[in-house]
């Protein structure tokens, strides 16, 4: 975001208690959209040939930046990189989530279970064109600079919706014992923004991308 909002405080010992735990948890969220818009992909001997895109689901267009218009509805859509002849034709688990102008991370792809997002299918592998899904997603408020991002992995993440959306990484879903290498690198961000620590060390067989779309009211 270009600005926060204010915080309300009032000179008493429970004011000061609250004011201080909403700018820590404003700090917090802050840190994690820095860590968002700051992360590098790791070095890959197999890239994913795929690159992330939006589909105007009215008019067909795709774009990859430039503007878009409240009231304007869109699919994301993998496009495939007609250059690259080195990929070996292994599947990677695909996310797609969005950061708008206030602030607000929210996953648009997968949907639902993980079973959908193994890609690509054999059927579309010759395809130029992977829409993600079926549940388009429609512009509106608050409108601005919005970040859209897609992630690739060889591991799955069992729990996109966690890991993806605004609230922090749960850490109880699964067991502590039962985290995947990269579900462990995120939930170690989550948990050390603070500073505390640094993050477990990512595997190196992921990816992310990101494509900056301006959003306008009509």
């Amino acid at each position: 975001p270009i600005n926060t909002g204010w915080h309300l405080a009032t000179n008493t010992p429970a004011g000061i208690s609250e004011i201080g735990e909403n700018l820590t948890t404003a700090a917090m969220q802050l840190g994690k959209i820095r860590f968002w818009l700051n992360l590098p992909s790791p070095h890959q001997d197999d890239p994913f040939p795929y690159k992330l895109g939006l589909k105007n689901t009215t008019t067909g267009e795709i774009i990859e930046s430039g503007a878009v218009k409240g009231g304007e509805f869109y699919l994301s859509v993998l496009i495939k990189d007609k250059n690259d002849l080195t990929w070996n034709g292994n599947k990677r688990w695909v996310y797609v989530f969005s950061l708008d102008i206030e602030g607000k991370i929210g996953l648009l792809f997968p949907t639902g279970s993980n079973v959908e997002n193994l890609l690509p299918y054999d059927a579309q592998v010759q395809n130029e064109i992977i829409e993600l899904g079926n549940r388009r997603f429609e512009i509106w408020p608050p409108f601005g600079n919005d970040t859209y991002f897609l992630l690739t992995s060889d591991e799955e993440i069992r729990y996109p919706q966690d890991v993806f959306n605004t609230e922090p990484f749960p850490q109880t879903k699964g067991g502590e014992g039962n985290l995947t290498p990269l579900e462990r690198f995120f939930k170690d961000i989550n948990l050390s923004i603070r500073g505390t620590s640094p993050p477990a060390p990512a595997p190196k067989e992921w990816s992310i991308q990101r494509i900056n779309i301006l959003s306008v009211g009509q």
